[in-house]
C-alpha cells in the first residue's frame, strides 16, 4: 500500500478509536437514555445537535476562507447551512411538536426529511468536483439558498410525493428514495476516492466516515413503521455522526491546521538569527523571536503590545520622522532601510515583509539585520578613499610645478646657448627631449587631475543643448581639425541631456581629440589627403536614456583591445595604431568612462560604418523627464 493510502487508514483508526470518537460517543450515551424517557424530546435534541453542528461548520468554513482558501470546505460548509435550515423546519413540524399549524401527521416532516437527505447526498457527490475550483462566496450561498427554498416551496405546494401514511407507515416513494440516496452516497464516496490525490488524506478519511455514517442512517430509515421506533432512533444517531465528522474536517483544516502552522512559524522565527518581530498595521508588536528578545533584554510579554518604534528605532527620531514607521503606515514592503538603534550605538538594516489574510493586509514581519560592522568598514573605506584621492590630487598638482620648471629651464638653456645649439645636434636633441618629456609629464599630471575629478559635477546639472555645445567646441578645435584635414558632421537636432556642461564638453573633446590623434597616417600630411578624416556625431533619445555616437574613418581599434583602451594609462602600440603610439597619455578614454558611469550610464566602442570605429555612450534620463 502506498504512503497516501496508509495515511487514510491511520486517520480512520484515530477517528474510530481515538480522541475524535469521544464526543460522538458521549452524545450517543446521553441521547439513548433520553429516548426512553421521551422520544419526542430525544428527536428534538438530536436534530438540534445536528443543526448546531451544521451551522457551526458553516461559520468556520465561511469565516476562515480568507486565509484557508479551501473551496472544498467552503462548498461543504455552505451546503450544511441550508441543510441545517431544512432540518430545523423538519424538527418544528415533527409529529407531536404542535408548533406549525395544520400539521397533524408524520407525512410533512418525513417529506422534508427525504428532500433534505437528497440534497445532502448531492452535496457530498458534488463537493470533490467543486472543491478544486475558485468559488465566489456570495454566488455560492445565494445559489444554494435558492435551491433549498425551491425544494421547501415544492413540499409546501402539495405536489411533493407522500412519504408516510398514518397506520401504514412508509410509502414506496420514501423507501425507494432512501435506497436512491444510499446509492448517491456510495457514488459520492467513490467520487471522493477517485479524486483523493487532490485533497489531504486526513480530510478524505473524515468525509469518508461521514458518508458511511449517513448511509447507515438512511438504511435505518427504510425499516421503521412508527416515527417513534427503534429504527428512527438508530437513524438519528448515525445522522449526528455524519454531521459531526464533517464538522471535525472543517475545524481541523480551516482552523486547527492554520493555527498549527502559525504555531510552527512562531517557533521557526526563533531559528532566525536576526532580531525579528511581527507587527500589526499600526506598528504594534504582536510576536518576537529569541534574537529580538535577547537584543532588547525584554520578555515576550514586555514586548507584545508596544509600538515597534519604542523598542527598535532611534529614540532621537519621532514616529513621524522615522523612515521605517513611515513605510509601515504606507504599507511599503521589500525596501531595505538603514536605521540606528535606540541608543545610537549600532546600525540595523530593516526589511519589511507583508502578512496578509486573503487580500487584506494584517501586518508585517520586521527583520533587523545588524550592519554596524559593515557601516564602520564602509565609513573607514570612504575616509581612506577620500584621503587617497586628496593625496593624489595634491600630489598631481604639486608635481606640475617641477615639470613646468623643467620645461622652462630647457627653454632657458636653449636661449643661453644660442647658435651653439644648432652647431651641436646632440645638445639640440637632448634639450628638445627634456622639453618634450617635461611637457608630457605636465599633460599626464593634468589628465590625472581630470580623472580624479571626473566623477564629481563641475557645475549645475542642467538640460544641455548638445548642438550648441558642439558648435562652440568645434570652433575651439578648428586649428587641430585643419591640421588633420578633418571634417566633422554633426546631425541636426541632437537630443538634449541632463548633465553639467563642463563634463559633457570634456567627453566630446576627449573623443574628438582621440579621433584626430589616431587618424590614418595620410590624414596628417600637410597637403590635403585623397580621403580626409571624416567624423560623424549622431544622437537619439530612448525611453530611459540618451545615446550619442562619434564615428570616424580612422585607423580603428581591433575588437580585442576595445575594452582595454578604457583602462588608466593604457596606450595601444603600433599594431593597433598605424605604427605609432598616438602621443596620448592613456587616460583620456578612462576619463570618459568615469564621467559617464558616474552619471549612471555606460560607454563602449563599436565598428564604424565609415571604416574606423564608433565611440558610443549613453546617459540616463532623470525621473520626471521621461515624458518630455
Amino acid at each position: 500500500m502506498n504512503g497516501y493510502g496508509s495515511e487514510i487508514i491511520q486517520s480512520l483508526k484515530s477517528m474510530l478509536i481515538g480522541r475524535r470518537a469521544i464526543v460522538p460517543l458521549l452524545a450517543v450515551m446521553l441521547l439513548i437514555p433520553l429516548s426512553f424517557f421521551s422520544f419526542l424530546l430525544f428527536h428534538t435534541v438530536a436534530e438540534l445537535v445536528s443543526i448546531v453542528v451544521a451551522t457551526s461548520a458553516f461559520i468556520v468554513a465561511w469565516n476562515t476562507y480568507g486565509f484557508s482558501r479551501n473551496p472544498f470546505l467552503l462548498f461543504l460548509g455552505t451546503g450544511l447551512l441550508w441543510l441545517g435550515a431544512l432540518d430545523l423546519f423538519h424538527t418544528l413540524v415533527y409529529k407531536g411538536m404542535n408548533i406549525y399549524p395544520g400539521v397533524t401527521d408524520a407525512n410533512l416532516p418525513t417529506q422534508v426529511w427525504v428532500a433534505t437527505r437528497y440534497l445532502q447526498a448531492l452535496l457530498l457527490l458534488a463537493v470533490p468536483w467543486f472543491g478544486v475550483r475558485t468559488l465566489h462566496r456570495g454566488w455560492l450561498i445565494t445559489t444554494m439558498g435558492g435551491i433549498a427554498l425551491a425544494v421547501w416551496a415544492w413540499i409546501m405546494s402539495g405536489y411533493f410525493p407522500d412519504a408516510f401514511i398514518e397506520g401504514k407507515g412508509l410509502t414506496p416513494f420514501k423507501i425507494v428514495s432512501e435506497y436512491i440516496i444510499v446509492l448517491l452516497l456510495i457514488l459520492a464516496g467513490l467520487h471522493l476516492y477517485w479524486r483523493r490525490k487532490r485533497f489531504d488524506p486526513h480530510m478524505v478519511a473524515l468525509i469518508s466516515v461521514s458518508i458511511v455514517a449517513t448511509i447507515i442512517a438512511e438504511l435505518a430509515f427504510t425499516f421503521y413503521i412508527d416515527v417513534y421506533g427503534l429504527s428512527n432512533l438508530i437513524g438519528h444517531l448515525f445522522k449526528i455522526l455524519g454531521y459531526w465528522y464533517i464538522y471535525v474536517a472543517l475545524v481541523e483544516y480551516a482552523l486547527a491546521g492554520p493555527f498549527r502552522l502559525m504555531a510552527h512559524a512562531a517557533t521557526t522565527y526563533d531559528a532566525i538569527p536576526d532580531p525579528t518581530v511581527v507587527i500589526d498595521v499600526n506598528g504594534e508588536i504582536r510576536q518576537t523571536n529569541a534574537a529580538a528578545r535577547k537584543l532588547f533584554n525584554l520578555s515576550e510579554v514586555e514586548c507584545v503590545g508596544r509600538h515597534c518604534h519604542d523598542v527598535l528605532h532611534a529614540s532621537h527620531l519621532s514616529i513621524q520622522d522615522c523612515p521605517v514607521c513611515q513605510q509601515i503606515y504606507q504599507g511599503g514592503t521589500g525596501h531595505r532601510i538603514e536605521v540606528e538603534d535606540r541608543l545610537g550605538q549600532r546600525w540595523f538594516e530593516v526589511i519589511l515583509s507583508p502578512v496578509t489574510w486573503g487580500e487584506q493586509a494584517m501586518g508585517m514581519v520586521h527583520v533587523s539585520r545588524d550592519i554596524t560592522q559593515q557601516k564602520q568598514m564602509m565609513t573607514q573605506l570612504a575616509r581612506s578613499n577620500a584621503e587617497l584621492q586628496r593625496f593624489a590630487e595634491v600630489t598631481a598638482h604639486h608635481l606640475q610645478e617641477p615639470a613646468r620648471r623643467l620645461a622652462s629651464y630647457a627653454d632657458h638653456l636653449t636661449s643661453l646657448l644660442g647658435n651653439r645649439v644648432e652647431d651641436d645636434p646632440e645638445v639640440a636633441f637632448s634639450l628638445n627631449f627634456i622639453r618634450q618629456q617635461a611637457r608630457r609629464q605636465q599633460n599626464l599630471l593634468r589628465d590625472v587631475e581630470r580623472y580624479l575629478a571626473a566623477d564629481q559635477p563641475r557645475g549645475q546639472m542642467v538640460e544641455v543643448d548638445v548642438n550648441r555645445l558642439l558648435t562652440v567646441l568645434l570652433q575651439r578645435l578648428t586649428p587641430a581639425l585643419q591640421q588633420y584635414h578633418a571634417e566633422v558632421e554633426v546631425h541636426p537636432a541632437l537630443p538634449a541631456v541632463w548633465i553639467d556642461t563642463p563634463r559633457l564638453n570634456q567627453i566630446f573633446e576627449t573623443i574628438l581629440e582621440n579621433a584626430l590623434r589616431h587618424a590614418q597616417p595620410s590624414h596628417q600630411e600637410k597637403t590635403p589627403p585623397i580621403l580626409p578624416l571624416h567624423i560623424v556625431i549622431h544622437g537619439e533619445r530612448h525611453v530611459n536614456n540618451v545615446r550619442y555616437t562619434v564615428c570616424d574613418n580612422g585607423v580603428g581599434i581591433e575588437a580585442t583591445y576595445r575594452e582595454r583602451v578604457f583602462r588608466v594609462f593604457e596606450r595601444l602600440q603600433s599594431n593597433a595604431l598605424g605604427e605609432r603610439d598616438g602621443g596620448g597619455t592613456g587616460i583620456g578614454l578612462a576619463i570618459v568612462r568615469r564621467i559617464v558611469e558616474s552619471c549612471g550610464g555606460k560607454v563602449w566602442i563599436e565598428d564604424s560604418y565609415y571604416g574606423g570605429c564608433c565611440v558610443v555612450f549613453e546617459i540616463p534620463i532623470p525621473l520626471g523627464q521621461h515624458h518630455q
